[in-house]
């Protein structure tokens, strides 16, 4: 895993993107803006199929639970932007916030979900 900085901000933010590279370690200019899609999940999952081989799925886990005992490896945290009401998108590692791609560097708050990849075998 690299570390890779978004370039864009707002509610059409990159962060999601930046994550995603910094995990595939690949640059940030070869993962799709999804930001404007309504269904970015479905759009975002056909390309990291064809591309990777992967799927990705955000999970919750229950309060009664400790995300570190549950997720191993990099992950990615989706939760509110401690900066505005937009949602933002962070590295976890083991279920722990990890690395934020924006520069504020403030994590995220709120109802958070987890990010994780799933292989996928044809």
């Amino acid at each position: 895993m690299h570390r890779v900085a978004q370039s864009k901000f707002g509610s059409r933010g990159n962060c999601f993107a930046a994550c995603i590279a910094s995990i595939l370690d690949v640059q940030i200019d070869t993962i799709p803006d999804v930001a404007s899609y309504v269904d970015w999940l479905e759009y975002f999952n056909v390309w990291l199929e064809d591309v990777y081989g992967l799927s990705y799925v955000e999970i919750s886990i229950p309060k009664d639970r400790k995300p570190d005992d549950i997720l191993k490896g990099y992950h990615v945290i989706v939760g509110d932007s401690p900066r505005g009401s937009c949602r933002h998108a962070i590295v976890g590692y083991n279920g722990l916030s990890y690395y934020d791609p924006h520069p504020a560097n403030t994590m995220v708050c709120g109802d958070i979900v987890y990010g994780i990849f799933i292989k996928l075998f044809k």
